[in-house]
């Protein structure tokens, strides 16, 4: 990416509340938009979190590599998103695919997710 120059996307919606029962999936739409002039390739991040020590209700994101993850790792429930390819300005939706297995109780779930410029296309 040349100096100086915006990158990020716009992702819509930020969250998506959810409930799943044992054994069942559910499916919804993300979309995303490349706001800049420049082709890149967008990388989802699924993180997963857990409750704050400091009791505060807001979930502690678990960002490093080597944590544990809790039991009922949200990252299981999501299936892998494909990376995507957007030119400069240009929308695409991607469908979400969360699935509990028959084990699993019935759960609330916040989908927080965000995505990342994995690669940058060269079209000189």
């Amino acid at each position: 990416m040349a100096p100086n120059q915006a990158n990020g996307f716009i992702v819509s919606p930020v969250s998506e509340e959810l409930t799943v029962a044992k054994g069942q999936s559910q499916s919804f739409d993300i979309s995303v938009q490349n706001p800049t002039t420049v082709p890149v390739i967008a990388h989802a991040i699924v993180n997963d979190f857990e409750a704050n020590p400091n009791e505060s209700g807001v979930p502690a994101l678990i960002l490093i590599a080597n944590t544990p993850l809790p039991v009922n790792s949200f990252k299981s429930l999501v299936s892998p998103i494909a990376d995507t390819t957007l030119a400069g300005g240009q929308k695409k939706y991607i469908s979400v695919f969360t699935a509990c297995t028959k084990l699993m109780p019935c759960r609330r779930l916040l989908r927080r997710d965000s995505f990342c410029p994995y690669r940058q296309h060269d079209l000189g």
